[in-house]
This record gives C-alpha cells, sequence and structure tokens, in this order.
C-alpha cells in the first residue's frame, strides 16, 4: 500500500472517489452473498442505543427529516475497523480527538488529527484505525440505511456478513 503520509498542525479535508476496480470488487461480494441486515432500524433511531463492535462503540446523535444522520464513534486505542464500503450513501467523519489512520484501496494510508475531515464517496472501501490514545470521531450519513456496509477484509470474520454481525446494539430508552 505504499508509505504512511502524515500531516499534523494543519486542518486538511480528504475526499476519496470510488474506482472501477471497488464497482467490480462490490459486484463480486453481492453475487457471492453478501447478507441483507437484520437490524431493526426504526428501533435504532426512535431510542436511545449503542452500538457496540470490536472496535469500540457508536451512538446516533442526530437525524435529519431529508435522511441524514450523525453519529459519534469512540475508537479503543490501535483498534480497527472492518475494511467495508458504504453502496448507497457518502460518509463524511470528523476527527474530534486524537488521531486516526484511514486506509482505503490503492492508495497510499493517511494519518488525520483532531480537526481533519475524510469524505468517503459511495462505494469506496476504507477503513480506520484509531492512535495509541484511542479517538472520537463524528460521522455524517447521506442517508439513514446502516444496512448497506459491504464487508471486503475483516479480522473477526465479518467478511459478507451484516450490519450487525458481531457488535451488540443496547437500547437505554
Amino acid at each position: 500500500m505504499g508509505g504512511i503520509k502524515k500531516y499534523s498542525n494543519t486542518r486538511q479535508k480528504i475526499e476519496f472517489i470510488k474506482g472501477k476496480v471497488e464497482d467490480l470488487m462490490i459486484d463480486k461480494l453481492i453475487k457471492n452473498g453478501v447478507q441483507p441486515s437484520k437490524l431493526d432500524l426504526d428501533n435504532l433511531y426512535k431510542h436511545e442505543a449503542f452500538v457496540f463492535k470490536q472496535w469500540g462503540f457508536e451512538y446516533c446523535i442526530k437525524t435529519t427529516h431529508c435522511g441524514f444522520s450523525v453519529w459519534m464513534m469512540h475508537m479503543y486505542a490501535n483498534h480497527k475497523s472492518s475494511f467495508h464500503c458504504h453502496r448507497n450513501k457518502i460518509s463524511t467523519i470528523k476527527i474530534l480527538e486524537g488521531s486516526c489512520l484511514v486506509e482505503t484501496m490503492f492508495r497510499n494510508p493517511v494519518m488525520v488529527y483532531e480537526g481533519d475531515t475524510v469524505i468517503f464517496n459511495k462505494g469506496v472501501f476504507h477503513s480506520e484505525e484509531a492512535g495509541p490514545n484511542g479517538c472520537k470521531i463524528l460521522q455524517f450519513e447521506s442517508s439513514l440505511d446502516k444496512t448497506d456496509a459491504i464487508r471486503f477484509l475483516d479480522k473477526t470474520g465479518k467478511v459478507g456478513l451484516p450490519y450487525e454481525g458481531k457488535c451488540k446494539v443496547v437500547y437505554l430508552a
């Protein structure tokens, strides 16, 4: 994957756009049986809910009538999300605390820091790995659909499995 680009002391905005190879990989994963999610989306947005995952946890802090949602992600130190894409939505992350290594397909990894923004367009495979102190990330999604993730690579064996694969949802209300 090449060297890691490191930026610090400057705010940056990075945008990743899907390539033809990623289109082919999405099609292949779908043909090989990516499973639809059984997650109860209505419940997830009507009640306060924490979604616990192998890398930390997230919770929805805002939804809009236009179908956008804002999530707060808390990633544990040196933990990594699955290598995945969202077929039907744009995902934008803003680093609020700590640092995060962002990896995408066929591009050099990029270390991002507090104040940096990263935009993943539809179909861009990516993963985030928290730095040594963990990180807090504000994630903006252009759709309320949490079931559109397609996993390509995952240490926990969730390739092709739905969103809730090995995570736990806890409803507070």
